[in-house]
């Protein structure tokens, strides 16, 4: 076995020893600590259902133990070893919920491990865990799911319920895909005060869910989980509006619905989540935030109807956004660049909102917010913005420095808002225009010019069409 060292003299797979490494250890142990797919039945080729094996990798080393809290004069459980593994570690042991009263965390913990029995101590006192309660624990599980090359069909969620501190891995060219409603994976909400997740991972992985209340992952109160160098196409991305310090690099986002449906969100948001270098096209929402803390840098977003979101919540009603800061996004051809609204803390920096042959409805909507900075930003496109290149309406205390708008709304009732060292692209009506012959060379924006041609010369009219014109001997001429 090429890399090995059998360990003795008998040549056993239950001594081995890795090329360059000391220790012994038989090779079922060796081999586990990858935990593959295949192993546990998943069908690379797509034409069976993988959900029930690769929940099988997920649930390799699965132990749930619930124990009714009877002995309150001692605050002590015990349980039998049949229902613990060999290997259990008093030190990984963590507790879950009270399975009888969800609101209450039982404040309990290893006492010790001797022989046939797990000792646990446990609150069972006024305010705590009371007579008769169940108390779920977990013995901690940790490793890394891989997923070879090939295409993972699968037809119901794949759950990573519980600490599990997983890494989900795949080869380049591992496909997962669905179509139901939910997520591909899910880590679930709890009404109550159920398990934190900490440290997982998603890496190199394309999830597909073409349902129309599909999702890819969700992840509900996790802690310290990232996503990366994964291609998501699901109406629903990643849902992680309950957690904290999440990290998403280096992905793509799309769906297979049709562009801008209501409901569909690349990243919903929350706490503590940083976004880097990430990809968004078609949604109507390709980032939403809610709650505190959002770091937003670089990437791309294409065609959504707002590339971002700020102070909305799952169910798309106003929920407060604070502590953001969003630098050097490219924002392209969307329907709208970036809403704020019922936002608190913010800096957006370096963010150009820019646009094709086509009028956008605004590029910076900015509604009901407070205490923010925006710097070198600009909003432009041909045909200009229906709304307003910047739009600002009861804000408090946020200031603009070194910017650039088109065609911008800012009510004179507005006091509590600054300028610093910008410039704005006012757009007039045709009938506005002055003479061209004195004017040769000048060029003006106009905002209900009739005309649609290229070089043509504009004329008045009751149309809304946003064009850039430029005079000459024979009069005004379209140009943009």
């Amino acid at each position: 076995m090429a890399g090995f060292l059998f360990g003795g003299g008998g040549g056993s797979l239950d001594n081995i020893i890795a090329t360059g490494s000391t220790e012994p250890r038989s090779a079922s142990d060796r081999f586990g600590d990858i935990h593959n797919v295949l192993d546990f039945g998943a069908d690379p080729t797509g034409l069976t259902d993988s959900a029930a094996a690769i929940n099988a990798a997920v649930n390799w080393n699965t132990v749930t133990l619930i124990a009714t809290a009877n002995q309150p004069t001692a605050n002590i459980l015990t349980f039998a070893s049949q229902t613990i593994p060999a290997d259990f570690d008093t030190d990984n042991a963590i507790f879950a919920y009270n399975v009888t009263d969800p609101l209450t965390m039982p404040n309990a913990y290893v006492e010790y491990k001797s022989g046939d029995t797990v000792v646990i101590s446990v609150n069972c006192t006024a305010g705590g865990v009371q007579i008769g309660d169940q108390i779920e624990f977990y013995y901690e599980r940790r490793g890394t799911i891989r997923f070879p090359a090939g295409n993972y069909t699968v037809n119901s969620t794949i759950d990573y319920n519980g600490p599990k501190h997983i890494r989900f891995e795949g080869s380049p060219g591992a496909t997962i895909t669905g179509s139901f409603a939910g997520p591909i994976f899910n880590r679930q909400e709890y009404e109550g005060a159920g398990p934190v997740e900490t440290n997982m991972s998603f890496e190199h992985l394309r999830i597909s869910n073409t349902h129309a209340s599909g999702k890819g992952i969700t992840c509900h109160r996790t802690i310290g989980t990232k996503i990366s160098n994964c291609f998501i196409d699901a109406g629903i991305g990643i849902e992680t509006y309950n957690s904290q310090s999440i990290t998403v690099q280096n992905c793509h986002f799309g769906h297979a619905l049709t562009e801008m449906t209501s409901g569909t969100v690349g990243i919903m948001a929350g706490n503590a989540t940083t976004i880097i270098a990430c990809d968004f096209m078609g949604f109507e929402h390709g980032v939403r935030h809610q709650n505190a803390g959002l770091t937003l840098i670089g990437g791309r977003f294409e065609n959504n109807h707002d590339a971002i979101a700020l102070g909305i919540n799952e169910d798309g009603d106003p929920h407060q956004s604070q502590s953001v800061f969003i630098c050097g996004p490219s924002l392209e051809s969307n329907s709208g660049g970036i809403y704020l609204g019922n936002c608190a803390t913010f800096e957006i920096a370096g963010v150009a909102v820019t646009g094709g042959e086509e009028a956008l409805t605004y590029g910076y909507y900015i509604n009901n917010a407070a205490y923010g900075t925006f710097v070198g930003c600009t909003a432009s496109v041909s045909l200009g913005f229906s709304t307003g290149g910047l739009y600002i309406t009861d804000v408090s205390n946020v200031s603009f420095v070194n910017c650039s708008f088109q065609n911008p709304v800012v009510p004179d009732t507005e006091a509590n808002v600054q300028f610093d060292n910008c410039t704005y692209i006012h757009e007039i009506t045709v009938a506005s225009l002055p003479t061209a012959a004195s004017n040769r060379g000048v060029m003006l924006n106009v905002k209900d010019a009739a005309t649609t041609a290229i070089g043509a010369a504009v004329t008045t009219g009751s149309s809304t069409n946003h064009y850039t014109v430029c005079a000459n001997t024979a009069g005004w001429m379209r140009i943009a």
